[in-house]
């Protein structure tokens, strides 16, 4: 089942990360995203897996940007770091979040809002 959300647009800035204070409202929020998430499986998002997308974007990067004296010595610490840490990924949940959590994405609503203050 496909679902459409329409968000309305408010005029925000970034939200910066300048105190304790506000690691703990970013913790919070994840924590919250997260729990919400939790509700509802998503099998059919995209997993960001070391084995899959990181050796994709590692071949790309090794046949477009390395020199060649140096692209099987790149490649070889490269595999050997993504075989390294592929086991810690295997058998995770898929939850509905959507988005990563970076700055860009993280507002603060300036004043008043169709949302509230």
């Amino acid at each position: 089942m496909n679902q459409t959300i329409v968000i309305s647009h408010c005029y925000c800035r970034r939200f910066d990360v300048e105190s304790d204070e506000d690691w703990i409202r970013i913790g919070t929020l994840l924590g919250r995203l997260h729990n919400a998430g939790q509700k509802k499986e998503a099998s059919f998002r995209l997993k960001l897996l070391p084995a899959t997308i990181t050796r994709v974007y590692n071949n790309k990067k090794v046949e477009e940007a390395i020199a060649e004296r140096y692209k099987q010595k790149y490649n070889d610490v490269c595999t050997q770091i993504i075989n390294l840490i592929s086991p810690y990924f295997e058998n995770l949940e898929s939850i509905c979040i959507l988005g990563d959590f970076n700055a860009g994405i993280i507002l603060h609503r300036l004043g008043d809002c169709i949302h509230g203050k």
